[in-house]
């Protein structure tokens, strides 16, 4: 069982060489260190101990029990469900749909008939229902590696010392280990007859602790008077005490100090003040400093007085240890492991067991790519890697939210601070910002703060807002200026739209607002028509005289009126921001280019993110980047940073922040996918490819093709991406009479290392999804496209085990990574782009995409590489792409939190560093 704790796939091989007699005989005879150096020589020897501190792991869950709540509760289902069956007469049985089967024979006769004749009865009257499993049972075949369970499940009440136990384990284990086994095997164990109650399992990790009130009585050593009150029989085990105090043989080696108090009289404050150092003296006077530092804490209330009054401590140790006082704050303690932060709740064993895990794991993919164990671990904490994962970068994910792209005239602003008369008493000078303002905002005479508001003018709580908490913070002088953007996706937005871009343009922003005030209806969802129809016609008979005509409201909102609203520019605003009602049916919010939805938090995510761009921009001032020469530019500063994009993607740029990154060598290990070097698709022209891009979806549907066409179409001679392709389907195209031609041709250039020769157009046009384009071989049909691209072996002759096989992995992939089948997703360097709906992401969001992960996270482990192992770019541009995706993947995964470890306050892992080596280190 502890095995398995940290290899679970060798539970049943283990298992079944543990009680097989040639192997481990009379095992039940062996004493407990017998059979624990033989358990471990066995694994060892048949490599299920093979991963570098694996051994050392198992050895340490041992010592901890880490398996006896596991075993003591497959104990307590057993007695609570099963204690008084038949069952328990047999020693070990198994249940095969409520009957009890304890001899071979009858077990032959029910599991070998229903696995060579499997039942094809509908589910109302399948005989056979599925029986419920544990969360902690041991199943076989294993389901991580199964797309469906076998359609019979054996369950195996095993005593593994009965008599029987071996027939019966070895029949299931042979028919679970069929290539399309139809039985499932779990494992269960019987609870031991006859167990003393007051024998008790013991769980390490727990205690207690006693806290006396005078620290005079921890002086005394009584540890070993527990025998008698007399001292009888202590006196042996005192002397032999006495041969291994390490740390009184240390103190003694110092001077005596004759004028000294008794060792009975309390510490005075001034021995305190100094007690620190004289106990690092001394283990740095040991041989054996580790074991020197366990028994002075184990015990250091007794060496407490003597040490304080007898070691003298040298100059060169007070030096250090006020030289790195000056860098760690003084009584705070840091614990690093692997150059992360490890927060004190998990500084337990427990908690160090399962991050020691985590740690391996990581290291293990970046060695298995041909790294170092020492290049593994500057690769996780270097720098620029550390950079990248600080997650305070206030550029990071902003859009350049203007309508320059539009060439204007989209948004309306609400307020113009670098214009309007309510602010020209306000400060002209950038140095404004960095002044102390008490529970306020610098207020300084330029746009810095602007707030792009994408709503749908025909919900109410759109004009509820604008109207009312909008036009409250511009009344109170906050120096943010705010604009709309009318979303028109729906028939009355689209009239909204035109109706606000009207009176706008006609009547000005001051009578829009306040039109917008006596429109607004907090008591439906929608906009209310006929108030609207009113409160025009009255709007349009004040403004209206002899020389102005008011146009009529149903031309106005039918877009017949003479001032043309700009709708299509609106549009073309919102599809490139991604402000549909489809990401966010409220709408969206922009704030420097900073993308939030239009929700209940809102509010609070803007004050958030308006801390954090003035705290930028008071570094910037502060660092002599931002002067006053830049004050005609302070209106987009955000926007013309070179690290803003024109367009977002609400699958590149989700809106609560959080990415799905996987491990990508832990990922295909475990669900058996091969990736090959020729498997991809390559950009034509360069050498350096930091981006492996795989398409997730149904390759034979309609939507799943399209994603394909728009992911091939983004290669280009500059493009830095390779892509493959991975088959989602919603039912296993295997089961089938036929293979479906797009996956079938897809598996086969795979298969046949031909992916990578291919060119895009022309795989394309193989497909199916584009036709001939004109040139020389615009003649060719796609069934001739495709005998060229398979060098002329025609589709029947496609290997359908080798079919089968990548379906199965690819379904694999699809679940580990969250896809459910049929959809639709992107997997790049391990990060999860999904899953995508529809026609979501375009050729444009690949090349954005592209462009965002290369700078995120490619680029950095690039550098990293660049210092740590220059000679690995010297390879073929396949196997460097291969490392950098890899590579990456695996520092990216493990800085995320574990979802298992994850709670609602949790914060954002600290970037890896090793800090520990500015400490001067002559002692430390």
């Amino acid at each position: 069982e502890t095995i398995a704790l940290e290899s679970p796939e060798t539970f049943f091989p283990l298992l079944d060489q543990l009680t097989d007699p040639e192997i481990l005989p009379l095992s039940e005879k062996l004493t407990p260190e017998a059979v624990h150096q033989a358990v471990l020589e066995i694994a060892a020897k048949n490599g299920y101990l093979t991963k570098p501190g694996s051994l050392a792991a198992v050895e340490l869950s041992l010592a901890l029990h880490a398996a006896t709540p596991k075993i003591e509760a497959f104990y307590n289902h057993y007695i609570d469900h099963h204690n008084n069956t038949k069952g328990t007469e047999c020693g070990s049985w198994v249940e095969w749909y409520g009957e009890v089967v304890c001899d071979i024979e009858k077990l032959v006769n029910l599991a070998g008939v229903e696995t060579i004749e499997p039942t094809t009865k509908s589910s109302a009257s399948n005989p056979f229902p599925t029986p419920r499993l544990l969360t902690f049972d041991h199943i076989h075949p294993s389901p991580a590696r199964m797309l469906k369970r076998p359609p019979r499940t054996a369950i195996f009440y095993a005593s593994p010392s009965s008599a029987n136990f071996r027939e019966l384990h070895s029949y299931l284990l042979s028919l679970a280990d069929k290539p399309n086994s139809h039985v499932e095997y779990v494992f269960r164990y019987v609870a031991p007859t006859g167990r003393d109650e007051r024998v008790r399992s013991y769980l390490s990790g727990y205690g207690v602790s006693l806290t006396l009130k005078k620290t005079d009585y921890l002086a005394i050593d009584d540890r070993n008077t527990r025998n008698g009150a007399n001292g009888e029989n202590t006196s042996k085990h005192d002397d032999a005490v006495v041969d291994i105090d390490l740390i009184l043989s240390l103190i003694e080696n110092h001077p005596e100090n004759t004028t000294a108090p008794s060792i009975k009289a309390p510490l005075t404050e001034d021995e305190y003040q100094n007690i620190g150092h004289q106990a690092i003296q001394l283990i740095a006077d040991s041989a054996d400093p580790l074991a020197t530092l366990k028994q002075l804490s184990q015990n250091f209330p007794k060496y407490a007085p003597t040490l304080a009054r007898r070691v003298v401590v040298n100059s060169s140790i007070t030096e250090e240890l006020e030289a790195n006082g000056m860098k760690i704050q003084g009584g705070g303690h840091v614990f690093w492991l692997n150059g992360a932060s490890v927060s004190d709740k998990d500084i337990n064993p427990f908690g160090l067991l399962r991050l020691l895990k985590k740690e391996r794991a990581a290291m293990l993919s970046l060695t298995s790519l041909g790294l170092t164990r020492s290049q593994a671990l500057e690769l996780l904490t270097h720098p620029t890697v550390a950079a990248s994962q600080s997650g305070g970068d206030v550029l990071d994910g902003l859009l350049d939210a203007t309508d320059r792209p539009e060439d204007g005239g989209v948004i309306v602003y609400w307020n113009d601070i670098e214009k309007d008369s309510r602010y020209q008493q306000w400060s002209t000078s950038v140095f404004t910002l960095i002044r102390p303002v008490y529970h306020s905002i610098p207020s300084v005479k330029y746009n810095v703060f602007n707030v792009i508001l994408a709503l749908d003018l025909s919900q109410s709580q759109s004009l509820n807002f604008i109207a009312g908490s909008m036009a409250t913070l511009i009344d109170r002088h906050l120096p943010l200026r705010f604009g709309l953007v009318p979303i028109s996706e729906t028939e009355d937005g689209t009239r909204m739209a035109r109706l606000f871009y009207h009176v706008v343009s006609n009547y000005g922003r001051k009578k829009t607002l306040a039109f917008i005030h006596e429109a607004k209806a907090t008591e439906t969802p929608k906009v209310n028509w006929d108030i609207v129809e009113r409160l025009f016609a009255d709007f349009a008979q004040v403004e209206g005289s002899e020389t102005h005509t008011v146009a009529e409201l149903d031309d106005i909102l039918a877009g017949k009126s003479s001032s043309e609203a700009p709708l299509e520019q609106a549009r073309a605003y919102a599809e490139r921001l991604g402000a549909t009602l489809s990401a966010s049916s409220s709408g969206h919010v922009f704030f420097n280019g900073k993308h939030f939805d239009y929700n209940a938090d809102f509010l609070l995510n803007l004050q958030n993110e308006l801390s954090k761009q003035l705290q930028f921009l008071q570094e910037r001032i502060y660092s002599g980047k931002l002067t006053d020469e830049h004050n005609e530019t302070l209106a987009t500063y955000f926007y013309d940073q070179p690290t803003t994009v024109l367009r977002r993607n609400q699958y590149i740029y989700p809106a609560d922040g959080l990415l799905r990154v996987f491990n990508l060598p832990d990922l295909f290990g475990r669900t058996g996918f091969r990736a090959a070097p020729s498997a991809f698709l390559y950009p034509p022209e360069v050498t350096v490819i930091p981006l492996t891009l795989y398409v997730v979806g149904d390759l034979d549907s309609a939507e799943g093709l399209k994603l394909v066409k728009e992911a091939l179409l983004s290669i280009n001679p500059s493009s830095r991406t390779r892509i493959s392709f991975i088959h989602n389907p919603v039912d296993d195209p295997t089961e089938g009479p036929n293979r479906p031609l797009a996956s079938w041709l897809i598996a086969h250039l795979i298969k046949t290392n031909l992916v990578s020769k291919t060119a895009p157009e022309y795989f394309l046009r193989a497909l199916g999804v584009v036709g001939p384009t004109n040139g020389a071989q615009a003649v060719l049909s796609q069934d001739e496209v495709i005998r060229a691209l398979t060098e002329g072996v025609k589709v029947v002759d496609f290997d359908p085990v080798y079919y089968a096989e990548y379906v199965k992995a690819s379904r694999l992939v699809a679940r580990e990574i969250g896809v459910a089948p049929g959809q639709q997703a992107l997997l790049v360097n391990g990060r999860v782009v999904g899953p995508i709906v529809g026609g979501d992401f375009v050729t444009a969001d690949f090349a954005a995409l592209e462009d965002y992960e290369i700078r995120k996270r490619a680029d950095p482990i690039i550098k990293a590489l660049e210092t740590i192992a220059p000679s690995s770019s010297d390879t073929d541009r396949a196997s460097y792409a291969d490392l950098l995706s890899m590579a990456s993947s695996a520092v990216a995964a493990i800085q995320l939190p574990d979802p298992s470890e994850y709670t609602i306050m949790q914060t954002a892992q600290r970037p890896r560093n090793r800090q520990y080596q500015l400490l001067d280190s002559k002692y430390t």
